[in-house]
């Protein structure tokens, strides 16, 4: 049995040299297909991850109805009761409008204001600076039950827009890849379907002297794999000369991570390795049925 796989593994790899010497374009074809992918992917999860930290949120703003000092200090109470922030820090009116001057500068007629137009609020550092959307939703609705609270912010129409986007993307992604993955199994499907016309009359030989099915479609089993996997190989190589050449400077203007990690690497090897030996066996098994009937 060993035997009989280490033959048929060795005949897939001869096979795959010489159809590469006769046609280059089927591994030219697929590795252009897994560079594209690699880099809509790269930008892709780039842009998915720069939304997710976007919309994540280091401090709150908890705004007070009035000024009466026992509803701030009791407000003040309950918020370190709640132990969320390393830091609260409590804006009177005019320090808020000494805030947003300094916030709006050039704002024609923004000194002019009164300050009681300005509203107090504490400001919150919080302990975790990784809260999602959903937990700062959680949180705030939370705060705005402290009494003298009048609202709580903390960006959350921004954030929920963002939010939006990079579920959009991440499902974008998933279409992206669904798409490649069947351009990928199209382009080995045929490569083989041709290989297995050319030795046409091999196969009937070993047909007729009683070769299996296993024998005779193996070899293109392997064939179709080692395309998969040479062409996901040459794909990350092209990927990474791009990135060191054109990307790298893109996505540092951008603040986007476009790196390839190790992990990414062996996922992307081993479906490319399982896509085109599922596709290469459907090819041979249907080319076997095929010859068998005599319709080839």
């Amino acid at each position: 049995m060993v035997t009989k796989f280490i033959f048929s593994t060795l005949r897939g790899l001869r096979l795959f040299v010489h159809y590469v010497r006769t046609d280059v374009l089927a591994v030219l074809a697929l590795t252009a297909l897994f560079v594209a992918l690699h880099i809509l992917f790269a930008l892709g999860f780039g842009v998915a991850a720069f939304t997710e930290v976007a919309t994540r949120s280091d401090n709150i703003r908890v705004y007070m109805d009035g000024t009466d000092s026992s509803l701030i200090d009791g407000a003040r109470i309950m918020l370190e009761e709640k132990k969320i922030a390393i830091a609260i820090d409590y804006y009177d009116s005019k320090e808020s409008k000494q805030l947003v001057l300094a916030n709006a500068a050039g704002v024609n007629g923004a000194d002019e204001l009164p300050e009681e137009m300005f509203p107090t609020f504490f400001l919150l550092k919080l302990k975790d600076s990784k809260l999602d959307v959903e937990a700062l939703e959680k949180l705030s609705a939370e705060l705005a039950n402290i009494t003298g609270v009048e609202s709580v912010s903390y960006g959350g129409e921004w954030a929920r827009k963002l939010e939006t986007a990079r579920l959009a993307i991440s499902v974008l992604m998933v279409v992206i890849a669904a798409i490649f993955a069947i351009s990928a199994t199209v382009i080995v499907h045929h490569t083989i379907s041709v290989a297995l016309y050319r030795y046409r009359r091999t196969i009937r030989i070993y047909s007729i002297v009683g070769g299996t099915r296993a024998f005779i479609v193996s070899p293109f089993v392997v064939t179709a794999a080692t395309l998969g996997t040479v062409s996901a190989a040459l794909s990350l190589v092209c990927y990474k000369i791009a990135n060191w050449v054109i990307l790298s400077n893109v996505s540092d203007a951008l603040g986007l991570n476009v790196a390839v990690n190790i992990r990414y690497v062996e996922i992307f090897i081993a479906l490319a390795f399982a896509i085109s030996a599922i596709s290469g066996f459907s090819s041979a098994r249907k080319f076997h049925k095929a010859e068998q009937a005599g319709e080839i």
